[in-house]
């Protein structure tokens, strides 16, 4: 098992929709079930339908793969999301403007990440813990610059016209342009080492598809750039910590676990699919998922969620699949 970190540079702008009225409004980067479908659907282009088919059939009892979620980097910073979890160490330090700044923050970097997990108070008996802290909280206007200089949101205005009648509808869509030093990430854990260059094509070949909306305009195109995990990344992706942080989407295989001792927030996931045999599109069956940055106590086991909807029946429909297993951090 060999764990990876995919850079991806973006060429285009990104769009990932977010369900409502409307095509203004984006979210802020691709959650793990919708990156496991965009590499699904490129090998599926790439390999054939029957690879994919194999690739699925065996995936609940022997994942080849497991995907985080993207997020992002800049300036070779890397962030993850805050845990869900309330830190003592940094809190009872902070000056109320900053505990505010802390409240609003959604992203940590990876070298502030693991003193964050750890959770201990400051004291004059820690004199180490007190001097993290205290360097920590110095550089919490940081966090505003690089956010600041990540990437822009704007709207691109377009025009429907009527078939019948050739009247205008103007509308817009919204997009996210990353500036030329930044991008996002995501990690992914391969099963056999040996597979690394069959999916390092697969990976290359979705950067030329694109991913996310609009990419018969051109978005979401991306060039990735595999890195072998080292310094902080090494130390938190072999820790063995007795709690487990949801670096991606998490639906349980079980209909119901034990929240005693969990921290979480859950995330609607619904939206709509397209059916390449077929040409069928339909609304999907809409599943709650635990989000990124979730804490368990135990090892979370997630399973690929069915979501065709019940309306889809006949020898034509198949089974319309979610990622609902999460890549985990032991912190």
């Amino acid at each position: 098992m060999s764990d990876y970190l995919i850079k991806m540079h973006f060429s285009a702008p990104l769009r990932i929709g977010e369900s409502g009225i409307g095509l203004e409004k984006t979210v802020e980067f691709p959650h793990s079930d919708t990156l496991f479908s965009a590499l699904c659907h490129a090998v599926l282009e790439l390999e054939g339908e029957s690879v994919l088919h194999d690739f699925l059939v065996t995936f609940p009892d022997r994942p080849a793969l497991i995907v985080s979620s993207c997020f992002p980097w800049i300036d070779d910073v890397y962030f993850l999301p805050k845990p869900m979890v309330y830190n003592r160490q940094v809190g009872e330090k902070a000056t109320a403007v900053q505990k505010k700044t802390l409240k609003s923050l959604n992203y940590l970097k990876v070298d502030h990440f693991a003193l964050w997990c750890k959770d201990e108070p400051l004291s004059v008996a820690n004199p180490e813990a007190v001097s993290e802290g205290q360097k920590f909280l110095a550089e919490l206007d940081e966090y505003k610059d690089y956010l600041q200089r990540l990437s822009i949101d704007y709207l691109t205005p377009r025009v429907a016209l009527d078939r019948a009648s050739s009247a205008s509808n103007l509308f817009s869509i919204g997009q996210r342009v990353f500036a030329e030093n930044a991008g996002l990430y995501f990690l992914l854990r391969l099963a056999d080492d040996q597979n690394w260059e069959r999916w390092q094509q697969i990976v290359t070949y979705l950067g030329e598809l694109g991913i996310g909306g609009e990419r018969s305009s051109g978005f979401g195109r991306f060039t990735a750039e595999w890195i072998k995990p080292q310094g902080e990344w090494g130390k938190l992706l072999t820790n063995q910590g007795k709690r487990y942080f949801l670096a991606g989407l998490f639906h349980p295989e079980q209909d119901a676990i034990d929240l005693t001792d969990a921290q979480y927030q859950l995330l609607e996931r619904r939206g709509w699919f397209w059916s390449r045999r077929t040409g069928v599109q339909m609304k999907r069956k809409t599943v709650w998922m635990f989000a990124e940055g979730s804490i368990f106590p135990v090892l979370p086991k997630g399973h690929l969620v069915d979501v065709k909807p019940d309306a889809w029946t006949g020898g034509e429909s198949h089974p319309i699949f979610r990622n609902g297993l999460p890549f985990v951090l032991q912190i």
